[in-house]
């Protein structure tokens, strides 16, 4: 009892080595990538030769035990003799490397560090050699295949470290001879290593564990980070690299990344500067620093550890080091994000990398920006599409109405004279517009149809169902009247009979529904079901209208899938366009 214990003792020192072998490797950052990456094949090579040296190392730690009762110290286990074997820890590098990198990589590992073992002879070489490799295969297995955790906890690698262990006292005693050195053996090294080598194993899991998960703690920071800031910043970037968009940026980044100084600027000046050194470097002033010059030029990232690479003049400047960023739009580069620190020891890698993704965040916010204008500027082209659509061949038809009336019944073409000029008063306005209220847009639908209405005379009759709850609902202007006359061209004026059309507006709390229908010729059921976009406005020109394409394009652009136009035609029997939209401003 008294040597089992004292074997124990032994052997937990050895097991101390090996722990303390793997909390150096947790210090360099290859090997923390390794346990997080092992999908190459230079990576998992690299993995089975690494634990497989850890298994060797536990070979070597390891203190020889001859089962004629002579004990010697670990720097005997070269050169064994027949009756010798080694109480060890390698089981420990070729299980973890089964139990982290699954079943091949465990074999992998154990049939390195067991062809060495079976190179240092003795009675138990063959025997052991053949334990390691099992050990290496059966903790991948149990941990991918039994266990099925995608967390192990340390009471599971504890189990682990007993099966294995129990395994490899079974393996001697089949295979080692003689019979009775292998039990002797077993007796006196089986209960030190299955108790010390388990311990050992759970302790190396858990330091190898906190590794993986403080990196992968530090990956998810960095992206709530990195996506927080960019939620942040978006609504200001949205107005494209401005002084007001800068310092905005500049204001969020340095609140929630600590740094001394942050600077953003275009490619001739600062546009925002905030932080320690505000007093000397300005926002509005030129650039001066050869560091920024320099980006600016080679389109690159610059890490400054310098001051005087940095190039500030002022005496006093508590700037001592920066990162300095390129920003692009498309792929024209158009600023820099400049992060400003005390000393060069606060830049970390991580620093530079969560600095690096938010210039790449805040380049494709920028980009984005750029897109929405363009948007912007296409939507007011379409209006001015519309207006130039409409306004021809109606003030054409509007123009000979007041002419026949002027002789017979001035009065009226008084009337239709001063409808005209609001109507194309409102149509003015509406191309300066954004939003305007569905009341104001409803007046400049009236102006129109009184004009038609005294042009078709009794063959045009309209309705208005209008809930008043409705008319301060603000939407994009000139949306109504592409469907109204669309009514009017394209299902009233082809009757040999008088046609009629309704306006509907229904409100609730969240919508507006609006339906134009009118009484006309209708479409074919065939070729309702089938229509598209490219059916009612299709690159020939050629189709039912530019205006209910706008109207479609446009809704959805602003809207989303908040918004539907619906059309229900049938022959001969007339159409209905239903638009509904929120009431509420995207």
């Amino acid at each position: 009892m008294d040597a089992t214990v004292a074997y124990i003792g032994l052997l937990i020192e050895r097991v101390s080595v090996i722990a303390t072998l793997a909390f150096l490797l947790t210090r360099w950052t290859w090997f923390r990538e390794l346990l997080v990456n092992k999908s190459e094949f230079k990576a998992r090579l690299l993995f089975v030769v690494l634990f497989g040296l850890i298994g060797i190392i536990g070979t070597y730690t390891g203190i020889v035990v001859n089962t004629g009762g002579t004990n010697q110290t670990a720097s005997s286990v070269v050169g064994m003799s027949s009756t010798e074997a080694i109480i060890n820890a390698r089981m420990l590098g070729v299980a973890i490397a089964g139990i982290l990198g699954g079943p091949s990589m465990g074999l992998a590992s154990g049939l390195l560090a067991g062809l060495h073992r079976y190179a240092l002879g003795g009675f138990t070489d063959l025997a052991c050699a053949l334990a390691t490799i099992w050990e290496g295969l059966l903790a991948g297995l149990i941990a991918h295949y039994w266990f099925k955790c995608r967390q192990l906890s340390v009471w599971q690698v504890f189990i682990i470290g007993i099966m294995a262990e129990i395994s490899q006292m079974l393996i001697i005693l089949a295979v080692a001879k003689p019979y009775n050195m292998a039990l002797l053996l077993v007796k006196i090294i089986g209960i030190p290593m299955i108790l010390a080598n388990s311990i050992g194993l759970a302790v190396f899991f858990a330091i190898l564990r906190s590794v993986t998960q403080r990196e992968q703690e530090a990956v998810a920071n960095f992206a709530h980070n990195a996506l927080e800031i960019a939620h942040q910043t978006l609504p200001h970037f949205r107005h494209g690299l401005t002084e007001d968009s800068a310092r905005n940026t500049a204001l969020i980044i340095q609140r929630m990344t600590r740094v001394t100084a942050v600077a953003l600027t275009d490619t001739k000046m600062i546009l925002a500067f905030v932080g320690k050194g505000a007093d000397h470097h300005i926002a509005g002033t030129p650039l001066k620093t050869d560091v920024t010059h320099s980006v600016i030029r080679e389109g690159k990232p610059y890490v400054a550890e310098d001051k005087k690479i940095i190039g500030c003049s002022h005496q006093d400047c508590p700037l001592r080091a920066a990162i300095v960023l390129p920003l692009r739009q498309r792929d024209e580069l158009i600023g820099t994000l400049k992060l400003y620190f005390e000393t060069p020891a606060e830049i970390t890698p991580s620093q530079i990398e969560l600095m690096t993704g938010l210039a790449n965040l805040f380049s494709t916010q920028l980009e984005l920006a750029r897109i929405e204008e363009q948007q912007r500027l296409l939507i007011e082209a379409e209006i001015k599409a519309l207006q130039a659509q409409v306004n021809p061949h109606f003030l054409f038809n509007a123009l000979n109405t007041i002419v026949a009336l002027i002789r017979k019944e001035p009065p009226l073409a008084r009337q239709i004279a001063i409808q005209l000029g609001q109507f194309l008063r409102r149509n003015i306005y509406a191309g300066q517009q954004r939003w305007r209220t569905l009341g104001d847009e409803l007046d400049h639908i009236r102006d129109y149809l009184a004009i038609e209405t005294v042009r078709f005379r009794d063959k045009l009759s309209v309705n208005y169902d209008i809930e008043e709850s409705a008319l301060n609902t603000l939407m994009p202007p000139l949306i109504l009247l592409p469907l109204v006359e669309n009514a009017i061209k394209h299902g009233i004026t082809p009757l040999n009979r008088p046609g009629e059309i309704d306006i509907r507006v229904v409100a609730s709390e969240s919508y507006v529904t609006i339906s134009v229908t009118d009484d006309g010729v209708g479409m074919e059921n065939t070729y309702f079901a089938n229509m598209n976009l490219s059916d009612i406005y299709p690159s020939t020109g050629q189709g039912n209208g530019f205006g209910i394409y706008s109207v479609i394009r446009r809704m959805t652009g602003i809207y989303g899938s908040s918004t539907s136009v619906s059309v229900k035609s049938k022959n001969q029997e007339g159409t209905v366009i239903t638009l509904v939209f929120p009431r509420k401003l995207p």
